[in-house]
């Protein structure tokens, strides 16, 4: 007998919410998030965002939906990274509260996403950092990690936006908004300014955020060597799913940005729909309950429901393939 009924791998907005729909439907849940509390990016983004339709604060959204996961009989184990995934779905754990192996029934993956990151001189830097990097520092962790004259790369618009607000409002100032490659230059080893070319002049500045936005973060489905394809649309490369979230492999769900890019509604809903199928795959619910959260993504994101339909399996990542890819057996 498997430890749990439903292991759900990450903690942000659509984990907590599968971890609440699989408990509240009577499955044995576990979630595990490698962060030291859950709700993911609404844990260090000082914004409104949109839940049930309404605005309400991301820190204010990520406690509602921790706390609706614990009430539903849902296990939470922040602080507590899942490094691997092995078949008879056995996971390898390590936290405070969990280290060793934990075997489940089924696997929803709801790691979430990852910036992209941009190359140019200077890149390399200390002192060079993400958006949400910096947005951790001043919103988690409280500090500046540097000096309070910061420069915006990247050309991911609202990302950006969102990254001044908050420099502002932590007392620090925007020295330039560059969307192409820029130079960074350094004294003594660190970040001292900033130049849009060659032919410009050097800002003065003491830490750069790269605001080039986000992609699915895929590597436990590859870890369990789900079919993935690439979707613009979704942000990137992402595992192919059907209409329930099931992804190639049987009794492997994804949701939220780990399944592509979107509003964090459609995350919740996503999260939602995929523990609701991790359940009913069990037996544990009905497939009228699965249907009315399918059509109730459906509804709210039309888009996002068609695009996940349109992915193609068409790259894979798995250890065998690539050892036999160098000519290589072992």
């Amino acid at each position: 007998m498997s430890d749990y009924d439903v292991a759900v791998i990450g903690g942000g907005p659509a984990g907590l919410s599968a971890a609440a729909a699989a408990a509240g439907s009577g499955a044995r849940t576990v979630l595990f998030d490698e962060n030291r509390g859950c709700g993911g990016q609404l844990r260090y983004r000082a914004v409104n965002v949109t839940y049930d339709g309404a605005a309400v604060s991301a820190t204010e959204l990520a406690h509602t939906l921790a706390e609706t996961a614990r009430r539903a009989g849902a296990t939470l184990a922040p602080a507590s990274v899942v490094w691997g995934i092995y078949p008879g779905f056995a996971l390898t754990v390590s936290g405070p509260a969990v280290s060793g192996v934990v075997s489940a029934g089924r696997v929803v993956i709801a790691s979430g996403e990852t910036d992209l990151a941009v190359a140019f001189p200077g890149s390399d830097l200390p002192g060079v950092m993400t958006g949400s990097g910096l947005l951790r520092m001043l919103h988690l962790h409280r500090v500046w990690p540097g000096g309070k004259r910061v420069a915006l790369v990247g050309d991911d618009a609202a990302m950006a936006d969102e990254v001044a607000g908050a420099i502002e409002r932590a007392g620090g100032a925007v020295t330039a908004r560059i969307a192409g490659r820029p130079i960074v230059h350094e004294r003594g080893g660190v970040v001292a300014g900033i130049q849009a070319g060659h032919d410009v002049s050097v800002i003065d500045t003491d830490l750069v955020a790269i605001c080039a936005g986000t992609q699915p973060d895929i590597a436990p489905a590859l870890m369990l060597e789900c079919e993935t394809g690439y979707c613009e649309a979704l942000g990137g490369f992402v595992p192919q799913r059907s209409v329930s979230q099931e992804m190639s492999v049987p009794g492997t769900f994804v949701c939220g940005g780990a399944a592509g890019r979107g509003a964090v509604e459609a995350h919740i809903a996503e999260g939602e729909l995929a523990g609701i199928a991790a359940a009913a795959s069990l037996g544990l619910t009905s497939d009228d309950d699965l249907n009315r959260a399918i059509d109730a993504l459906a509804a709210l994101d039309p888009k996002r429901a068609t695009a996940a339909g349109q992915v193609r399996a068409s790259w894979t990542q798995h250890a065998v393939e690539a050892v036999r890819a160098r000519g290589v057996e072992r």
